[in-house]
Protein backbone atom coordinates (compact mmCIF):
# COMPACT_ATOMS: atom_id res chain seq x y z
CA UNK A 1 0.00 0.00 0.00
CA UNK A 2 1.86 3.83 -0.96
CA UNK A 3 1.11 6.79 0.36
CA UNK A 4 -0.99 7.86 -2.48
CA UNK A 5 -3.75 5.51 -0.89
CA UNK A 6 -3.18 6.82 2.66
CA UNK A 7 -3.44 10.07 1.44
CA UNK A 8 -6.88 9.26 -0.19
CA UNK A 9 -8.16 7.29 2.97
CA UNK A 10 -7.35 10.79 5.43
CA UNK A 11 -9.25 12.73 3.20
CA UNK A 12 -6.60 15.28 1.85
CA UNK A 13 -7.86 17.73 -0.78
CA UNK A 14 -6.03 19.43 -3.15
CA UNK A 15 -6.78 22.29 -5.65
CA UNK A 16 -7.60 21.59 -9.15
CA UNK A 17 -6.58 24.94 -10.36
CA UNK A 18 -4.41 27.56 -8.65
CA UNK A 19 -5.60 31.01 -7.50
CA UNK A 20 -2.80 33.52 -7.90
CA UNK A 21 -1.97 35.74 -5.60
CA UNK A 22 -0.98 39.12 -6.29
CA UNK A 23 2.59 39.71 -7.51
CA UNK A 24 4.45 42.11 -9.33
CA UNK A 25 8.13 41.11 -9.96
CA UNK A 26 9.03 44.64 -10.86
CA UNK A 27 7.68 46.02 -7.41
CA UNK A 28 9.65 42.76 -5.68
CA UNK A 29 12.90 44.06 -7.22
CA UNK A 30 11.76 47.31 -6.52
CA UNK A 31 11.60 46.75 -2.70
CA UNK A 32 15.43 46.37 -2.11
CA UNK A 33 15.56 43.07 -0.93
CA UNK A 34 18.65 41.36 -1.15
CA UNK A 35 19.97 37.30 -1.28
CA UNK A 36 19.36 35.20 1.46
CA UNK A 37 20.93 32.48 2.64
CA UNK A 38 20.86 29.68 5.45
CA UNK A 39 22.78 26.46 5.87
CA UNK A 40 24.47 23.94 8.09
CA UNK A 41 26.15 20.91 8.39
CA UNK A 42 23.35 18.71 10.38
CA UNK A 43 19.83 19.45 10.81
CA UNK A 44 20.64 20.26 14.22
CA UNK A 45 17.75 23.53 14.10
CA UNK A 46 14.71 21.54 12.29
CA UNK A 47 12.04 20.22 13.65
CA UNK A 48 10.58 16.97 13.35
CA UNK A 49 6.91 15.91 13.24
CA UNK A 50 4.61 12.58 12.57
CA UNK A 51 3.50 12.88 9.02
CA UNK A 52 0.21 11.29 7.71
CA UNK A 53 1.64 8.22 5.77
CA UNK A 54 1.07 6.19 8.92
CA UNK A 55 -0.28 2.42 9.13
CA UNK A 56 -1.13 0.27 12.23
CA UNK A 57 -1.53 -3.38 12.46
CA UNK A 58 -3.75 -5.30 14.54
CA UNK A 59 -3.26 -5.18 18.09
CA UNK A 60 -0.72 -2.73 17.88
CA UNK A 61 -0.85 0.98 19.49
CA UNK A 62 -1.25 3.84 17.01
CA UNK A 63 1.67 5.10 15.67
CA UNK A 64 3.06 7.90 17.48
CA UNK A 65 5.68 10.65 17.89
CA UNK A 66 7.86 7.68 20.07
CA UNK A 67 8.38 5.66 16.61
CA UNK A 68 10.42 8.61 14.96
CA UNK A 69 13.35 10.54 15.71
CA UNK A 70 16.08 12.53 13.89
CA UNK A 71 18.95 12.08 15.54
CA UNK A 72 22.52 14.73 15.32
CA UNK A 73 25.77 12.97 14.61
CA UNK A 74 29.08 15.17 14.08
CA UNK A 75 28.83 15.70 10.53
CA UNK A 76 25.48 14.60 9.67
CA UNK A 77 21.64 14.08 11.01
CA UNK A 78 19.51 10.45 10.70
CA UNK A 79 15.91 10.59 10.10
CA UNK A 80 14.71 7.32 11.30
CA UNK A 81 10.87 5.78 11.40
CA UNK A 82 9.41 3.10 13.34
CA UNK A 83 12.84 3.78 15.54
CA UNK A 84 10.96 0.28 17.90
CA UNK A 85 10.61 -2.08 15.30
CA UNK A 86 6.71 -2.44 16.01
CA UNK A 87 4.17 -3.89 13.37
CA UNK A 88 3.29 0.15 11.86
CA UNK A 89 4.43 2.35 9.37
CA UNK A 90 5.89 5.57 10.36
CA UNK A 91 6.13 8.41 9.18
CA UNK A 92 9.13 11.27 10.34
CA UNK A 93 8.74 14.70 8.67
CA UNK A 94 11.63 16.89 9.58
CA UNK A 95 11.54 20.29 8.44
CA UNK A 96 13.12 23.77 8.80
CA UNK A 97 10.38 26.73 8.23
CA UNK A 98 10.87 31.03 7.79
CA UNK A 99 7.84 33.16 8.09
CA UNK A 100 8.50 36.28 6.28
CA UNK A 101 5.31 38.29 4.09
CA UNK A 102 8.32 39.17 1.10
CA UNK A 103 9.02 35.35 1.21
CA UNK A 104 6.99 35.39 -2.45
CA UNK A 105 9.05 37.74 -3.44
CA UNK A 106 12.30 35.55 -4.02
CA UNK A 107 13.35 32.59 -6.21
CA UNK A 108 13.96 29.87 -3.49
CA UNK A 109 16.99 27.10 -3.84
CA UNK A 110 16.97 24.56 -1.32
CA UNK A 111 19.73 21.68 -1.68
CA UNK A 112 21.06 18.42 0.40
CA UNK A 113 23.17 15.39 0.46
CA UNK A 114 21.29 12.72 1.20
CA UNK A 115 22.10 8.40 1.24
CA UNK A 116 20.68 5.27 2.64
CA UNK A 117 22.96 3.65 5.51
CA UNK A 118 22.03 0.13 4.02
CA UNK A 119 20.46 -1.51 0.89
CA UNK A 120 16.07 -1.79 0.91
CA UNK A 121 16.09 -5.79 0.09
CA UNK A 122 13.57 -8.46 0.62
CA UNK A 123 16.02 -10.91 2.36
CA UNK A 124 16.72 -7.40 4.39
CA UNK A 125 16.29 -7.94 8.40
CA UNK A 126 15.85 -5.43 11.05
CA UNK A 127 15.88 -2.33 8.69
CA UNK A 128 14.42 -2.00 5.25
CA UNK A 129 12.30 1.19 3.97
CA UNK A 130 9.03 2.38 2.11
CA UNK A 131 9.72 5.58 0.86
CA UNK A 132 12.57 8.92 1.09
CA UNK A 133 10.50 12.07 0.62
CA UNK A 134 10.95 15.86 0.31
CA UNK A 135 9.68 19.33 -0.80
CA UNK A 136 9.53 22.75 -0.39
CA UNK A 137 6.25 24.92 0.16
CA UNK A 138 5.30 28.51 0.87
CA UNK A 139 1.98 28.94 2.35
CA UNK A 140 -0.14 32.25 1.67
CA UNK A 141 -2.43 32.86 4.71
CA UNK A 142 -3.35 36.57 3.71
CA UNK A 143 -4.46 36.11 0.32
CA UNK A 144 -5.49 32.57 -1.45
CA UNK A 145 -5.17 30.43 1.70
CA UNK A 146 -3.17 27.76 -0.52
CA UNK A 147 0.18 26.07 -0.12
CA UNK A 148 2.34 26.43 -2.94
CA UNK A 149 5.30 24.15 -3.98
CA UNK A 150 6.41 20.67 -4.78
CA UNK A 151 7.28 17.43 -3.62
CA UNK A 152 8.83 14.24 -4.36
CA UNK A 153 8.54 10.44 -3.54
CA UNK A 154 11.62 7.82 -3.78
CA UNK A 155 9.76 4.46 -3.67
CA UNK A 156 11.96 2.08 -1.75
CA UNK A 157 9.94 -0.54 -0.79
CA UNK A 158 11.79 -3.49 -2.82
CA UNK A 159 8.62 -6.03 -3.02
CA UNK A 160 6.97 -3.09 -5.17
CA UNK A 161 7.70 -3.03 -8.91
CA UNK A 162 7.66 0.52 -8.53
CA UNK A 163 11.37 0.19 -6.30
CA UNK A 164 13.48 3.08 -7.41
CA UNK A 165 10.98 5.25 -9.31
CA UNK A 166 11.13 9.02 -8.06
CA UNK A 167 7.87 10.40 -8.05
CA UNK A 168 5.92 14.13 -8.06
CA UNK A 169 2.56 15.21 -6.13
CA UNK A 170 0.41 16.84 -8.71
CA UNK A 171 -2.52 18.86 -7.99
CA UNK A 172 -4.08 19.16 -11.58
CA UNK A 173 -7.34 17.88 -11.93
CA UNK A 174 -6.89 15.19 -14.43
CA UNK A 175 -3.44 13.91 -12.49
CA UNK A 176 -3.73 14.90 -8.85
CA UNK A 177 -2.03 12.39 -7.11
CA UNK A 178 2.00 10.80 -7.32
CA UNK A 179 3.02 10.44 -11.05
CA UNK A 180 5.56 8.87 -12.02
CA UNK A 181 8.78 11.71 -12.71
CA UNK A 182 11.83 9.44 -12.73
CA UNK A 183 14.32 6.82 -11.40
CA UNK A 184 17.23 6.41 -8.88
CA UNK A 185 18.70 3.40 -8.97
CA UNK A 186 18.56 2.48 -4.75
CA UNK A 187 22.13 2.28 -3.13
CA UNK A 188 24.17 3.15 0.11
CA UNK A 189 26.00 5.89 -2.01
CA UNK A 190 25.67 9.75 -1.25
CA UNK A 191 23.39 11.79 -3.76
CA UNK A 192 23.25 15.37 -4.43
CA UNK A 193 19.31 17.25 -4.12
CA UNK A 194 18.67 20.61 -5.42
CA UNK A 195 15.24 21.94 -5.78
CA UNK A 196 14.27 25.59 -7.05
CA UNK A 197 10.69 27.18 -6.47
CA UNK A 198 10.15 29.98 -8.42
CA UNK A 199 6.57 31.45 -7.31
CA UNK A 200 6.12 33.76 -10.41
CA UNK A 201 6.54 31.39 -13.03
CA UNK A 202 4.38 28.85 -11.32
CA UNK A 203 7.38 26.50 -11.93
CA UNK A 204 10.13 23.82 -10.06
CA UNK A 205 13.33 22.34 -10.87
CA UNK A 206 14.63 19.20 -9.35
CA UNK A 207 17.73 17.58 -9.78
CA UNK A 208 19.49 14.60 -8.30
CA UNK A 209 22.93 13.74 -8.99
CA UNK A 210 23.08 17.21 -11.61
CA UNK A 211 20.36 15.02 -13.62
CA UNK A 212 16.89 17.05 -14.18
CA UNK A 213 13.85 15.21 -12.94
CA UNK A 214 10.74 16.93 -14.47
CA UNK A 215 8.37 17.97 -10.80
CA UNK A 216 4.87 19.75 -10.81
CA UNK A 217 4.42 22.58 -8.99
CA UNK A 218 1.47 22.35 -6.98
CA UNK A 219 -1.22 24.67 -4.75
CA UNK A 220 -3.13 22.54 -1.80
CA UNK A 221 -5.39 24.38 0.03
CA UNK A 222 -5.44 23.88 3.93
CA UNK A 223 -8.07 23.83 7.00
CA UNK A 224 -7.03 25.96 9.93
CA UNK A 225 -3.65 27.21 9.30
CA UNK A 226 -2.47 30.63 9.73
CA UNK A 227 -2.76 34.05 8.18
CA UNK A 228 1.09 34.66 7.85
CA UNK A 229 3.55 33.88 5.08
CA UNK A 230 5.44 30.91 6.04
CA UNK A 231 8.08 28.76 3.94
CA UNK A 232 8.78 24.76 4.93
CA UNK A 233 11.69 22.85 3.80
CA UNK A 234 11.15 19.52 4.60
CA UNK A 235 12.79 15.90 4.25
CA UNK A 236 11.06 12.91 5.02
CA UNK A 237 10.75 9.32 5.60
CA UNK A 238 8.05 6.57 5.58
CA UNK A 239 9.05 2.84 7.22
CA UNK A 240 7.97 0.10 5.20
CA UNK A 241 3.89 -1.31 5.47
CA UNK A 242 4.15 -4.19 8.37
CA UNK A 243 0.89 -5.77 6.47
CA UNK A 244 -0.63 -7.49 9.65
CA UNK A 245 2.50 -8.61 11.38
CA UNK A 246 3.64 -7.63 15.04
CA UNK A 247 7.08 -6.55 13.97
CA UNK A 248 8.56 -4.32 11.05
CA UNK A 249 12.05 -3.26 10.25
CA UNK A 250 12.65 0.22 10.74
CA UNK A 251 13.95 2.76 8.00
CA UNK A 252 16.76 5.38 8.01
CA UNK A 253 18.30 8.00 6.06
CA UNK A 254 21.11 9.91 6.54
CA UNK A 255 21.37 14.01 5.53
CA UNK A 256 24.32 16.08 5.45
CA UNK A 257 25.02 19.92 4.10
CA UNK A 258 21.75 21.23 3.58
CA UNK A 259 21.67 24.84 1.89
CA UNK A 260 18.59 27.18 1.51
CA UNK A 261 19.29 30.39 -0.44
CA UNK A 262 16.47 33.02 -1.38
CA UNK A 263 17.43 34.98 -4.34
CA UNK A 264 15.03 38.50 -4.73
CA UNK A 265 13.44 38.99 -8.03
CA UNK A 266 15.71 41.20 -10.56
Amino acid sequence: MDRKHFLKLLGTSVATGFLVRSFDPKQAAAMGLTARQFGGTTLADWYTVLGDGVWTAPNQLPVNSSDIQTEQAAAKSILRANINQRGVMAHNITYTSLVDQALFDYIHTTSYEFRLPYLPQTSAGIHNAQTFEGGFFIWDGSQTHLDYGCAFQWVLNPWMSTFGVIYSWSSDGTTQGWIPCGFLQPDTNWHHYEMVVDYHTQTCRLTIDQTSIPICFTATPKVGWGTETAARFQTEIISIWPGNTNTAPSHAVEIRNWNWTLQPYT
